[in-house]
């Protein structure tokens, strides 16, 4: 693996979210668990009707499918191209436009054109600084004036206080049948560093995946040094954050014209 303090490689980045990663998150991510999400999105988001929507990275547009199915006018764009092949899929069997594109963050050059951007389930923290202060940037640089951005982060709080009490590990397991999905999991100075073991249809495979925790005040220095104004932060019950919540939610908003 690579330094886990210096961000994933992209070879990391495809071994972490590939086709197994979609198999277990589809189990927990069904459509009511995404409605509530996608609700929870344009809540904090201060959503209106008729106003565009950024989802990037979408995954396999769990989100943006939601969004859409609501009446807005949706982007997704991710890097993998399994990902952008299920969304479209899922699209075209609800009898949903979604516009999904194949693209890497930290080469975006869209002209000013959303409401609003949202970074959905732990999606941003995976590269190195330098690559994660340039995707905000690209993404600031894709909202019109007043637009705003939510990124769904781990709580800081959550993950210093989990591996403390557990010294310094602990684990997440997700299972489908006999199929499982286990995530051990530390934390090494700002990161969350995970090995992840997968055992599907009887084949097992590792892997190494490592996540940036920024804390409330690193967030508002990195929004507010791209040009967002107001920044805040809720837990992922839509209140003030908690230490005993796994997540985080940051939105910004860029000034008014």
């Amino acid at each position: 693996m690579s330094d886990p303090l210096e961000g994933m490689t992209n070879q990391e980045l495809d071994s972490a979210f590939d086709v197994d990663y979609e198999y277990f998150m589809r189990v927990q991510h069904h459509s009511a668990y995404n409605r509530r999400e996608a609700d929870t999105v344009a809540s904090l988001g201060s959503l209106r009707p008729g106003e565009k929507v950024l989802d990037a990275p979408c995954g396999y547009g769990r989100i943006s499918l939601a969004l859409a199915e609501t009446g807005f006018q949706v982007v997704g764009i991710d890097r993998s191209d399994q990902f952008i092949s299920s969304a479209r899929k899922d699209a075209t069997d609800s009898g949903v436009d979604v516009d999904y594109r194949i693209g890497d963050l930290r080469t975006l050059d869209l002209a000013p054109q959303f409401d609003l951007a949202v970074m959905w389930f732990n999606s941003f923290g995976y590269t190195s600084d330098e690559d994660s202060r340039c995707i905000l940037s690209n993404i600031r640089n894709t909202l019109l004036p007043g637009g705003r951005l939510v990124i769904d982060t781990v709580n800081p709080a959550f993950e210093y206080s989990r591996a403390f009490a557990q010294n310094p590990r602990y684990r997440l397991m997700r299972g489908v049948g006999t199929d499982f999905l286990v995530d051990e999991m530390s934390v090494l100075a700002d990161r969350v560093r995970g090995r992840r073991i997968i055992v599907r249809s009887g084949a097992v495979r590792e892997l190494f995946w490592s996540l940036r925790l920024l804390s409330q005040g690193e967030f508002a220095d990195w929004f507010k040094s791209v040009g967002f104004g107001a920044v805040t932060f809720f837990g992922e019950d839509g209140l003030s954050p908690k230490v005993s919540q796994r997540r985080m939610i940051v939105v910004g908003r860029l000034p008014d014209a």
